[in-house]
């Protein structure tokens, strides 16, 4: 049996896709495959897959008409045949000798999943932040679940790229990406994990490069779906703390404040290059005020460890004075 499937959503990266796939060739440990799921490119991706795979055994390509990185993963995950998975982007790269040190702790490891250290990186491939992981060893969901910060949230549920997933664990858990969803899937799909797993590992092992090409992404521009979206996803998070029954006390008083932080990013969103005219804005930030996010942000303001320009913000969208945000928010991201 194959130890290893890496899976790898492919859409018109023939620029990048050579250099990610031989990161995980060039490892010491070659107990995988490597499955290319070819998702409709119309570059010369696809060609270069096939290629791929005719030079080595371990590569495998599914060309699949084009429907986005959720339906792409789906199709792999019932293709794959290893112990473990792990996900990888199209345009990023494994750590050198990164899977020998995960197959061994993978080897005496009980847990659904293993997360490890990822670095950011810019396009020159220079590091610009480190995830690490806050809990080693093997930890119980609830310890994660009550010792959630705003930045380990990111590594344990935001983000793919930084884990190995037991497969047989995801497929009798029914465990799959929403298809229907382009911004947040790997969040519900790593929520709907938590619910039913018991422990995770938290390991030091420098495992992933993610690089942050451009000057942006889709979690940063605006989208006027956004109070859709933050409510889905905001819903299954609460429903997460309510299903490990830690939905009181001071546990619902932290991941409400953490709601109400989020909320504030998503509202700032409205001022961005693709943002819409004035009247649009406004518009925008009033369906976050009536809805029942004004009170989540309000109980984010009332903590101490809001920052001062946070507070400002939040106390002119408690007042209702959008302008006033709009123009502070403006001269906020200009500095």
């Amino acid at each position: 049996m194959i130890y290893l499937s890496v899976i790898i959503p492919v859409y018109n990266a023939e620029k990048y896709l050579e250099d990610c796939v031989n990161s995980i060739l060039n490892q010491q440990f070659s107990d995988y495959e490597i499955l290319l799921i070819d998702d409709g490119s119309t570059d010369g991706s696809a060609a270069l897959c096939d290629r791929l795979s005719m030079e080595n055994e371990a590569v495998k390509t599914y060309h699949v008409p084009n429907g986005g990185p959720s339906k792409a993963r789906n199709y792999a995950l019932k293709k794959a045949s290893g112990v473990f998975v792990q996900f990888v982007d199209s345009d990023d790269l494994v750590e050198e000798n990164a899977l020998s040190a995960m197959f061994e702790k993978a080897k005496v490891s009980k847990s659904c999943a293993i997360t490890a250290i990822a670095d950011v990186v810019n396009q020159n491939n220079e590091a610009i932040q480190t995830l690490t992981v806050p809990d080693q060893g093997e930890t119980t969901i609830q310890s994660v679940l009550k010792n959630l910060t705003v930045e380990s949230k990111a590594v344990y549920l935001h983000y793919l790229w930084n884990k190995w997933y037991r497969l047989d664990f995801l497929k009798q858990n029914n465990i799959y990406f929403r298809e229907d969803v382009r911004l947040g899937e790997d969040f519900l799909f790593n929520c709907e994990m938590f619910m039913v797993a018991e422990t995770i590992e938290g390991t030091d092992i420098p495992l992933y490069r993610y690089f942050k090409r451009g000057n942006g992404s889709l979690s940063s521009s605006f989208n006027p779906y956004e109070l859709q979206r933050r409510r889905m996803m905001d819903s299954i998070f609460l429903k997460l703390y309510q299903e490990k029954n830690l939905y009181n006390g001071a546990d619902k008083k932290k991941i409400e404040q953490m709601i109400g932080s989020i909320a504030l990013a998503s509202i700032r969103s409205v001022v961005s290059k693709n943002a819409p005219k004035l009247e649009a804005q406004l518009n925008y930030i009033d369906s976050f005020l009536a809805s029942e996010y004004y009170d989540f942000l309000d109980k984010y303001r009332k903590i101490g460890t809001a920052s001062k320009a946070d507070k400002i913000e939040l106390f002119l969208l408690k007042n209702r004075w959008k302008f006033a945000f709009l123009m502070l928010e403006r001269v906020r991201k200009s500095n």
